[in-house]
Order: structure tokens, then sequence, then C-alpha cells
């Protein structure tokens, strides 16, 4: 994948730095998960090939339920063309 989607990607996730704010909880840094969401789909380019949609959806689920996307705590996993976290 281009360099230009993972810019996108990347421009989306502090387009929606807010909301990823007031999903997670207070001890886990916004600017942390936002950095581990990105490192999560730079490491694994073949994400940004799924369903955009489902791929800031996995985001957010993850930080609702507080896990960061450090393939420890939580990942994003392809499944049948949409993103899932795990």
């Amino acid at each position: 994948m281009s360099t230009q989607q993972l810019a996108e990607f990347k421009g989306t996730l502090a387009k929606m730095e807010k909301q990823f704010s007031s999903l997670l909880p207070k001890q886990i840094p916004t600017a942390q998960f936002l950095r581990t969401a990105y490192m999560a789909v730079e490491n694994n380019k073949n994400l940004l090939s799924l369903d955009k949609n489902s791929l800031y959806s996995a985001c957010q689920k993850a930080a609702q339920d507080g896990l960061i996307l450090d393939n420890r705590e939580a990942a994003i996993v392809p499944f049948k063309g949409q993103a899932q976290y795990m």
C-alpha cells in the first residue's frame, strides 16, 4: 500500500482525536493510543486494503474497551474484507 494511504489514515485518526479521547479511560493518553493504532497499521499495511469504516470502527472499539492496539493487548485483524479487533 502507498505512503499516501498511510498518511490519510494518520490524518483521519488525528481528526478523530476528540472522539477517541472521550472513549478512552483516563489512564490511557490519547496520543499514546493514536500512536499505537498508527503503528499497528504501519506494521501491517495490508490493513489499509480493508473497508475503511471497519478499520476506524475497530480502533474505536479498542478505545472503548480501554485496550492499546499493540498486538499484545489488542490487535486489528482482517476478516472477510473487514477489520476487526481482537
